[in-house]
């Protein structure tokens, strides 16, 4: 059996593993190079947001229409205290003006804010990217003493739809 100390060594060695697998990721090496992680995927309003939602404990923007319109993403990490960064990660940079997203910065005192935070960078994605549904990535930095570490992401549910006479 593996002392506590080697235990720690090793976990440690993990999060360096794990935190330069996100920095790739936010390169864009994804592209080129398959990036372990959890995806959730299924028909829309299947229940995928609200899955991960009770994993990470962060309410996930919902409504009645389609809910999440690109793929989202958290990063989450064990730390003493709450915290979270909410940032969008462009794979398909759009033309013009006002394409950046400022960092949303979330602490203890207003942690009810990441859902809003979450829902307004999913907003400007698709304002910017011009589409129903976008490949870019609101990126979620969760940490805190709920949180494992561990990525999740979030993707935008299949639309299955019949033409006339099909069932």
């Amino acid at each position: 059996m593996a002392s506590k100390h080697k235990m720690t060594e090793m976990l440690d060695g993990y999060e360096c593993y794990r935190e330069f697998m996100d920095k790739l990721a936010e390169c864009n090496v994804d592209e080129y190079v398959n990036l372990p992680m959890i995806a959730v995927m299924g028909d829309t309003s299947s229940g995928k947001s609200s899955l991960l939602s009770n994993i990470s404990l962060v309410d996930l923007p919902s409504s009645d229409t389609l809910t999440t319109r690109c793929p989202i993403r958290l990063q989450m990490s064990t730390a003493e205290t709450k915290s979270a960064r909410v940032k969008v990660v462009w794979k398909d940079i759009p033309k013009g003006d006002g394409i950046d997203f400022p960092i949303q910065t979330v602490g203890e005192s207003n942690w009810d804010d990441i859902t809003g935070f979450i829902a307004a960078a999913q907003a400007h994605i698709i304002k910017k990217s011009g589409r129903e549904v976008a490949r870019d990535v609101v990126c979620v930095d969760m940490k805190g003493p709920h949180c494992e570490n561990l990525t999740l992401i979030d993707l935008p549910g299949i639309v299955r739809s019949t033409g006339e006479g099909e069932s």
